[in-house]
């Protein structure tokens, strides 16, 4: 092994990691806590925590898992389309 594999190993954890780490990342870079956001959103807490943990099953139909990940990504600065 070269020294570059550790990095490239670690880009690659970064890349499968998905769209809740993705918006986890943004939320702690700013500084905000899932209450907040969900606050600022008129959201409940806990569909934050699911969206971050991606445990998309407990969001409902499809179109409100979308509908929230879309809000949540704007809120945070992060591009809604691809988010969803």
């Amino acid at each position: 092994m070269d020294e570059q594999s550790p990095p490239e190993a670690e880009d690659d954890v970064t890349v499968a990691a998905g769209v809740g780490h993705w918006l986890a990342e943004a939320r702690l870079d700013r500084d905000l806590t899932t209450a907040g956001v969900a606050q600022a959103l008129h959201l409940d807490v806990q569909i934050v925590e699911a969206l971050e943990s991606e445990s998309f099953d407990r969001l409902g139909a499809t179109v409100f898992a979308k509908g929230h990940l879309r809000a949540v990504a704007g809120y945070l600065g992060l591009d809604q389309e691809e988010a969803a």
